[in-house]
């Protein structure tokens, strides 16, 4: 009896299988492949990408009186963006490279010899 159930089963079904039409699926538009590398993406020639701008920092080291033998420097936006942290230069003006959006920095100047106070200050850009 089960046998004779599924074999109508499966009559009915070959029976109403798909009828063949005439008309084609629509194709498929092309799509335009975007490529990654830089070389395959045209730039204009006057197309500028600076994120960072080169200020000028002018800091008399003489007037702050540290007695160490090495003098350093640490220039930071705030606790967790610090653009520069190390010896100070020879030079009284040097330059540093500042983000864009930045107009405002800080900084800390100390030395190697315990008994020096550490200098704080704020630069305006």
């Amino acid at each position: 009896m089960k046998n004779l159930a599924s074999s109508i089963l499966c009559l009915m079904l070959i029976a109403c299988g798909g009828g063949a039409s005439n008309e084609q699926p629509p194709a498929p538009t092309p799509v335009s492949l975007q490529s990654n590398k830089l070389s395959d993406n045209a730039v204009d020639e006057n197309a500028n990408f600076t994120q960072f701008k080169q200020h000028q920092v002018e800091i008399d080291l003489q007037t702050l009186a540290l007695n160490g033998n090495n003098i350093y420097i640490k220039v930071y936006v705030d606790a967790e963006q610090t653009l520069y942290l190390g010896k100070v230069p020879e030079k009284q003006i040097f330059s540093i490279h500042v983000p864009n959006n930045v107009k405002t920095i800080k900084y800390d100047i100390f030395s190697d010899f315990s008994d020096d106070e550490q200098v704080t200050g704020e630069i305006s850009l």
